[in-house]
């Protein structure tokens, strides 16, 4: 099982990186930290010929020793003396048998070991185990200490408690990585009912087809019980073949087990489909936060460019005969985000949380990632406003816009010039006509008529120049809703950042996980 060891091992270190990264919450962590291998071998100093693991264990007075020195024989019994204390973990073993040091996890200070020279039993190491119903936890932590250690567990009953809850939680945890054989002792007691019932129990706890022996093992036992049956079956479990079949069983249930654990690493890692969806989501939360923030950003919109503008904008006329709407000096600092808007933020984001938990996704990395304080959306939506508002100020309207205002504008300048030119050639020609001709003199009519073409020359172009002028204030209204459009793209361009960040970490965490895993593939 060493390749089980191993991969353990590494699925301890990756878990604990895991919960310490928050990838992996407590509770899978304890899962993989606090779980125990099967394997009784380390407790031989030579484990390919290690002999059976056999180990009592049941509730008070129901007479786990008499049974374990019935089954071990008078000379083991002596060698044993009688069962020290009730607060202890017995060993009886063979003195032919080289123990190793005993593991680290295991209560040495609460474990006795008792050699023998009974040849009968050299292929046996009996285990007695304290009550499991004492009042004094510890004994119950001795029996867990011992279980990964355990070939064969014997489940000592009597007649009158065979229905005690104080095994059957035991029971249920390890009835899958332990061969099992159910006693009911003080027979002398029973009632064949009583045993036909506790098999109905163990079915119906998932044991089907349980070992189940009835004995009396007081003044010597009876004939009548079924002592040699038990007998038999120990014997059966601990022949070589037997031994070596049950613990490939208990190595392919230890292979499972792993299995389940790291799946339970994986699934704590998130689905990359759930992953997929999560990030659509998000998308759908920066258009809705979008147009929220639009709202919500409306009156400080608002308040800012009556700031810049103060005075009402002149009308068109008073435009076009150049009065000019009056612009302050642009705040040093924006502030056009709303203490509405970072409860809106942190509204949205919790519902962003609220979908990554029902889609079974890890919330402490994404709550980090998704903390509005580090995302500065204020910070994002008043620098991308700021920048807006004074592209706008100094272009404002649209390239068309500002391409027909400057022609207009330069028509303005030269078509005055043009009718001025106009009107002195034909004065000029009406001179020179004049010198031999009196008629041919300019008349009042030819001045009123100029005088008209030169207004209309300076006019016109003037009014389609105002007419078509950007508007300042109006630039400046889009330039800050467009801002804010711009700012909340920088804001959620970060949050996919951090997505995508997570989503590598997670990629990398997977990756390794099937490295420390790859024996159980």
């Amino acid at each position: 099982m060493s390749d089980h060891a191993n991969t353990l091992h590494a699925l301890q270190a990756w878990a604990e990186q895991a919960r310490r990264d928050g990838w992996v919450d407590s509770a899978t962590a304890e899962a993989v930290s606090t779980y125990q291998p099967h394997d009784p071998t380390k407790l031989f100093a030579d484990g390919t010929t290690s002999p059976l693991v056999l180990a009592f264990f049941g509730g008070t007075g129901v007479g786990k020793s008499s049974l374990l020195n019935r089954l071990a024989g008078s000379d083991v019994a002596k060698s044993g003396v009688v069962r020290p204390t009730s607060r202890e973990v017995t060993l009886y073993v063979h003195e032919d048998i080289e123990l190793a040091s005993l593991p680290e996890d295991l209560p040495v200070e609460h474990t006795r070991i008792k050699r023998h020279n009974q040849h009968a039993h050299r292929d046996t190491l009996w285990i007695d185990t304290p009550d499991i119903d004492s009042v004094v936890t510890t004994h119950r932590d001795q029996v867990l200490a011992w279980m990964p250690y355990i070939d064969l567990l014997v489940y000592v009953v009597s007649p009158e408690r065979y229905r005690d809850d104080a095994g059957w939680d035991l029971l249920q945890q390890h009835r899958h990585r332990h061969d099992w054989a159910f006693v009911i002792n003080h027979w002398d007691r029973g009632d064949p009912a009583q045993r036909a019932d506790f098999t109905a129990l163990l079915n119906a706890g998932g044991i089907d087809n349980p070992a189940v022996f009835c004995t009396d093992c007081r003044n010597g036992g009876s004939d009548t019980d079924d002592f040699g049956a038990l007998q038999q079956h120990v014997a059966s479990q601990s022949e070589a073949v037997a031994l070596a079949e049950a613990r490939r069983r208990s190595a392919a249930t230890e292979r499972a087990a792993l299995q389940s654990l790291a799946g339970r690493c994986e699934a704590a890692l998130g689905r990359t489909a759930d992953w997929s969806e999560f990030e659509a989501s998000a998308r759908e939360t920066e258009r809705r936060f979008t147009t929220h923030c639009d709202t919500d950003t409306l009156a400080s919109r608002e308040r800012l460019v009556r700031q810049l503008f103060p005075d009402d904008p002149p009308p068109f006329w008073r435009r076009v005969l150049g009065k000019r709407e009056r612009v302050a000096a642009l705040p040093e600092v924006m502030a056009v985000w709303t203490p509405r808007c970072t409860e809106r933020l942190t509204s949205t984001l919790d519902e962003s949380l609220i979908a990554a938990s029902d889609a079974s996704l890890p919330l402490a990395p994404l709550r980090s990632a998704l903390a509005p304080a580090d995302l500065a959306g204020g910070q994002a939506i008043d620098n991308a406003c700021l920048e807006a508002l004074s592209a706008a100020l100094s272009a404002p309207g649209n390239r068309l816009q500002r391409a027909i205002y400057r022609a207009a504008s330069a028509l303005t300048v030269a078509l005055p010039l043009l009718a001025l030119v106009w009107i002195g050639v034909r004065v000029l020609g009406g001179f020179v006509a004049g010198a031999s001709d009196p008629a041919q003199y300019i008349g009042l009519n030819f001045v009123t008529n100029s005088l008209m073409l030169l207004a209309l020359s300076a006019a016109l172009p003037a009014v389609v120049a105002e007419w078509v002028r950007p508007s300042q204030r109006a630039a400046s209204q889009a330039a800050l809703r467009a801002g804010v459009e711009s700012g909340c793209g920088t804001l959620f361009a970060t949050v996919s950042k951090k997505l995508n960040a997570l989503k590598q970490q997670r990629d990398n965490y997977l990756s390794s996980l099937n490295d420390a895993t790859t024996t159980l593939q």
